[in-house]
């Protein structure tokens, strides 16, 4: 199809008459005028329904169209902007990419692409990204320009607000006084904040970038700790806590409790998080009160060998001269019965009752000796005190009590000896004031270089957060911890009890028999 355009003139008779002898009829082709209309309406068309506002000026600068979003953005009519030059209406060229004049540059260069400033009507400062490129003709001459502008206002006010959040993250994170630092795969510093960075005398510039070898040159065992957990964190991608030491600038050795997490992004790179909490005050008041608990443990041995050694004067003086004074006193008696005439009847028997009251007296003598330093403990030994001992408790409380001991005599040495006797007094004194059992199984035996003593019943049992305080499990776990072991109870209700006894063995064996 052509478009076709058709003009027609008369011919008039050239006798002056006026007289119309023809018409003339030229014909002329319109078809590209007609296209290029149609594409020039269809380029408006777009111009307006575009969402990014476009200029076009003259090679004076001065506006020659500018479409509905450029009247939005900045709020001047076409008629308003229309001739005018563009720097006098919208602003000088703040640009804030490039020190160049946009037009200029544009004509230099054919194009230019930069963020700017321009003004608005109502004289906001209205950011944009502004794209201009030249017009030439067909001989290469500047004949005009077209601008597209993208308003940046909404990304300046997000970006605004990014960078208030950073500013306060790092306020928050130069304020805390843990440190607080972020590592990369390759063990280089990527994030330090203020505490982590005066920690090792440097500032937060001065650490980026640098690895823990670096930061801490005379420290290789130190470093290697930390490496190590660096590679269990990115290799098993799971958080490590640990407590490392660090001697700082001024040579003070610090503590820090350290929890390193693994930081995965998007492309799968693992980094290590790091939070250091400084310990070092709670790490020294830990040795403090270990030191402490050490001396009170040694004062307590000493006090309880002190009264082994009181115990055992007394048990002797009572023995020595108690006893020999009740069996004078037996033999005085006896003596007296038989001088008495055979008349006095009544004498005799009262002699013979004050006879029996001394024997009874003899006898709570020996078991109050025995209480306090059984004579089988010095004499044959641990085992046989023990066997005797267990041998009595099955006679006075009846309970069935099954001893298993090793097929070695101990010979341990005398205040281990004395601490396994006493523990097992107090834990079957236990039993049977409390457990209401109806067996008891006692176990000694040597482990490794360990001494173990068992002491297990099939009682009511009780539950260790109320029974934990209790004076006789407290001094049992005490005697334990004075000799270097430890005590281990358990028990539930309905379900019996078991304090099982781990001491070091110090002592010679020989074979029994």
């Amino acid at each position: 199809t052509r478009w076709m355009s058709q003009r027609n003139s008369p011919i008039k008779s050239s006798d002056g008459t006026g007289t119309t002898l023809a018409i003339l009829g030229v014909v002329t082709d319109v078809t590209e005028r007609k296209l290029a209309e149609g594409k020039r309406i269809q380029l408006s068309e777009a111009l307006k329904q575009t969402q990014e506002a476009v200029a076009l000026a003259d090679q004076n600068n001065c506006f020659t169209y500018v479409n509905p979003a450029y009247v939005r953005l900045f709020g001047y009519t076409e008629e308003e902007l229309m001739g005018r030059p563009v720097n006098d209406v919208m602003g000088g060229m703040e640009t804030t990419v490039q020190p160049y004049r946009a037009l200029a540059t544009s004509s230099e260069r054919g194009v230019f692409r930069g963020e700017v400033i321009r003004r608005a009507k109502d004289g906001r400062i209205v950011p944009v990204l502004l794209s201009v490129a030249s017009i030439k003709n067909e001989y290469g001459k500047t004949t005009g320009y077209v601008a597209n502008i993208t308003d940046l206002s909404e990304r300046k006010r997000a970006e605004e607000t990014l960078q208030k959040q950073k500013e306060f993250m790092w306020q928050v994170l130069d304020t805390d006084p843990n440190l607080i630092f972020v590592k990369n795969a390759e063990g280089r510093f990527i994030l330090v904040n203020k505490a982590m960075a005066d920690a090792c005398g440097r500032t937060v510039q001065e650490m980026i970038w640098k690895k823990n070898a670096e930061v801490y040159p005379d420290q290789p065992l130190e470093v290697a700790g930390f490496l190590a957990a660096d590679r269990d964190v990115i290799q098993e991608r799971r958080e490590v806590v640990l407590t490392e030491s660090a001697k700082l600038p001024d040579g003070r050795q610090r503590w820090y409790l350290t929890i390193k997490r693994p930081m995965i992004e998007d492309n799968g790179a693992v980094s290590v998080l790091g939070i250091a909490m400084d310990i070092t005050e709670q790490r020294q008041s830990e040795m403090k009160l270990a030191l402490s608990y050490k001396e009170l443990q040694r004062l307590s041995s000493h006090l309880e060998n002190a009264l082994e050694d009181e115990r055992t004067r007394i048990a002797r003086e009572l023995h020595d001269e108690m006893g020999a004074t009740l069996a004078a006193m037996k033999m005085r008696l006896a003596w007296l019965a038989s001088r008495l005439p055979l008349q006095m009847r009544h004498l005799a028997e009262e002699t013979e009752h004050i006879s029996e009251l001394v024997s009874d007296g003899i006898q709570t003598v020996r078991q109050i000796v025995h209480k306090l330093r059984p004579s089988l403990l010095e004499d044959v030994g641990l085992v046989a005190a023990i066997e005797d001992y267990v041998k009595k408790f099955r006679q006075h409380t009846g309970i069935e009590c099954m001893l298993s001991l090793p097929g070695q005599e101990f010979v341990p040495e005398q205040g281990q000896a004395a601490t396994l006797f006493r523990i097992l007094q107090e834990s079957l004194s236990n039993v049977a004031k409390h457990a209401q059992a109806s067996r008891v199984d006692v176990i000694l035996t040597k482990r490794g270089k360990s001494l173990l003593l068992v002491v297990e019943d099939n009682g009511i049992g009780f539950e260790l957060g109320r029974k934990e305080k209790s004076f006789g499990l407290l001094g049992i776990r005490e005697r334990a911890l004075m000799a270097g072991g430890k005590a281990r109870i358990s028990s539930e209700p309905g379900k019996g009890a078991r304090i099982s006894i781990s001491i070091p063995a110090i002592l010679a064996l020989s074979k029994a028999g």
